[in-house]
Parts: structure tokens; sequence; C-alpha cells
């Protein structure tokens, strides 16, 4: 009986065994939107308490057979459940879930969604209290409104720049309330200035180019002690992210100009020494104030 009961087991096994037939599959998880490479995702086997985890570059290898289905689960996207496909290398996508990590933004300059530290959907700017001067929606990069401007920019043609009207004009994606906002906070004022009680008031020229990058910045009229170079300094830390200037549907260049103002007040009292540079004719510009 026990010689039957070995042969029977025996022969159970080599039936069972084809339909079991492994193999080892190599895959990669990324976000379904973004197709970024998710770490530290956990795969399991339907049935198996066995688990694995995809590397820094959203891959895992696990040994399956044609009738397993695989569990994926990562904190902050829906867990998923696969059939195995007939290859032994794929991918698989994964969707956020759609709670969590959004997070709503409003405030005097701008209103939107932050998700998973990226800005979403559509954004509203605002250049004035509850006067939309800029609206983009950022899951296709349109630009859906920029406010109306009637005055003239100084536009690029060839060589030289003119003060002209624009079908467009090139801005700062973001309040230029902001704008500034950012360059006061982390000026700061240089030591050798506050010394010397340096004060007064010079521009920073600068270009925007047809790809939307701010380049080419340069103080004009310097009031010296390492003030203009606190300025350029600060303005590192502004994103550069403009809109640049259209005309008859051409992208140009433009030129723009800031104003920059270092006092020294005390007691509502105005103090300090006037810098002293010597004097330059502030080239054709827009300016930013």
């Amino acid at each position: 009986m026990k010689f039957k009961s070995v042969v029977v087991l025996i022969l159970l096994m080599l039936y069972v065994k084809p339909g079991l037939c492994q193999k080892l599959i190599t895959a990669k998880v990324v976000d379904s939107k973004t197709n970024q490479p998710i770490d530290k995702a956990v795969i399991f086997k339907v049935g198996d308490s066995l688990k694995t985890a995809t590397n820094y570059l959203g891959y895992f290898q696990l040994a399956v057979d044609s009738t397993d289905q695989l569990i994926i689960e990562k904190e902050g996207y829906q867990t998923s459940k696969i059939k195995i496909p007939p290859q032994t290398s794929f991918l698989i996508k994964i969707e956020h879930t759609e709670i969590s990590n959004a997070t709503e933004v409003l405030n005097e300059y701008e209103k939107g969604s932050i998700f998973d530290g990226y800005k979403t959907g559509i954004w509203e700017y605002y250049d004035e209290p509850g006067e939309v001067a800029l609206r983009v929606n950022y899951n296709n990069g349109e630009i859906l409104f920029i406010k109306p401007d009637t005055s003239k920019y100084a536009i690029q043609f060839k060589e030289e720049y003119m003060m002209m009207e624009v079908n467009r004009p090139a801005r700062y994606i973001g309040s230029i309330k902001e704008f500034h906002k950012i360059i006061s906070f982390n000026v700061r004022y240089p030591v050798q200035a506050r010394r010397n009680s340096t004060v007064g008031t010079f521009h920073v020229l600068f270009e925007v180019d047809t790809t939307g990058q701010a380049h080419n910045f340069q103080v004009i009229n310097d009031i010296g002690n390492g003030c203009g170079d606190a300025i350029l300094e600060a303005l590192k830390l502004v994103p550069n992210l403009w809109i640049p200037a259209l005309v008859d549907g051409k992208s140009y260049n433009s030129r723009f100009s800031i104003p920059i103002t270092f006092k020294i007040e005390e007691n509502g009292r105005q103090l300090g020494r006037p810098g002293k540079f010597k004097k330059e004719n502030l080239p054709i510009a827009k300016s930013l104030s």
C-alpha cells in the first residue's frame, strides 16, 4: 500500500508540473501620466506571501507561471492587479489615487493646484488683487489668457531694438508682483554698502529670447559697493519661465529693465549717501516696475 501511495504521488507531480511551467519576468513600473520610474513599489503574486520591490529605476524580477496574477502596491497610487503577459519583459503603468497628494493654492498672486510638488490643471496669476493677468493650463502647457496690453515693448528686429506694439507681450509666467517680491526677499544689503551708507537707484537690463528664457542680465548705473552684484545674485533665484513676445505670429526677442532702489530709513527719515557711478544712458527697454 505504501508503494502504491508513492507511485500515485509521483505520477501526480509529473502531471501537474507541465501546467506550472515557470519563467523569469523583468518588468518596469512607471507613473501612468509622467512615465517616471517608481521606486520601492511592492509586487507579489495573488495567493503568495512572498514579495519583491522595484529598484530606483522602477525594475523588478520575479519567477511566475502563465496563470499567476500580480498585485502592485505603492503609497499614493491605486493598487493594481495584472495578468502575466506572454512576453518576459514588459511595462506596468499605475495611477495616482484621487486623493492625498493634491494641494490647493490661493493667495494674492495665484490660484491653482499642486500635485506631488508640480503645478497641475489651470492656474491663474494676478498682477493686481482680484484681476486675472495670466491663465495657464499646466496639463498641456497652453496659454489660455494674457491680459490685453496696448503699451509698447522693446522688440529686436535684426540687430536693433525698437519700441512697438505687439500681438502678445513677453511676460513672466506668474505674478509680476511676486516676481519683485522674490527679488526683494532674496537680496542682501552688501556689508560695504551698509558701512558706507550707500543708497540710490539703478537699473538691471535683461532680454527674453524666443524660447522664453531670460538672459544677458547687466547692471546700468550701478551705485557701487556690491549693490549691483547683490541684485544679480537675487535674480538667479527667480524661476526662469517667460512667455516670448509675439508679432504677426512670430516670436521675437524682447528687452526689459528693472528699476532697483537701495535706501536706508530711520524713524521715517531717508538716510545715506548716493553711490557714485559713471552715468550711462539706459538702452531702449520696457520697464518692469
